[in-house]
């Protein structure tokens, strides 16, 4: 028995996807993607309107994944400090198992045709903050969790990752991610430590 092809829809993704982590975003055509994916330009324009729609649904595609891989890493453990670790931990390990999503990921987040569909955005934010709330309801109660803002609690432990990749993407600095991820998952832990509990 032969495995079923696979949808028209998931065969432009695929293509796409590829391209786009080896050419880049700007530098892939529709006909590039049409001519990898063995679809027609009717076919492809029936499923998504632009080239912008097929990268939107990869960022999207691609944000759920990383959030996915974080906020699992802070729910398996059962303590705050621990969380904190693993949660910056787990950003890191994203940023090497995963580079070329992440990389598409990075270079795409401010672009303007992404910024147009900050209502996909944020719904999908939202549904992973109100799981991350869920998470340290808990702990908040229990005086375990310091009591900061979401945002601030997200920049700490998602921002700085996100920062040295930038830094790194840019050619800013070469940092070697072994070391900043010992020294930042420690400091994560050290700083959600309350005293005495």
């Amino acid at each position: 028995m032969t495995a079923a092809k696979p949808k028209t829809r998931d065969r432009i993704l695929a293509s796409a996807r590829e391209l786009f982590f080896s050419k880049g975003l700007d530098e892939t055509s529709i006909a590039e993607i049409c001519k990898h994916s063995g679809v027609s330009n009717g076919s492809l324009f029936h499923h998504f309107p632009t080239k912008e729609a097929i990268a939107l649904e990869i960022f999207v595609s691609i944000r759920r994944h990383y959030w996915e891989h974080v906020i699992a890493a802070m729910e398996a453990e059962s303590t705050v400090p621990a969380a904190a670790e693993a949660s910056v931990r787990a950003a890191f390990d994203f940023q090497k198992r995963f580079a070329d999503e992440y990389t598409f990921m990075l270079d795409t987040a401010a672009a303007p045709w992404v910024l147009k569909h900050t209502t996909a955005l944020k719904d999908l934010n939202a549904a992973f903050v109100e799981r991350a709330m869920g998470w340290a309801a808990p702990y908040f109660m229990k005086g375990e969790l310091p009591a900061l803002s979401i945002h601030t609690f997200g920049a700490l432990i998602f921002g700085l990752p996100q920062w040295i990749a930038r830094e790194a993407r840019a050619g800013l600095s070469v940092p070697d991610i072994e070391i900043v991820t010992e020294e930042l998952a420690g400091l994560m832990r050290k700083l959600f430590t309350v005293e005495g509990k």
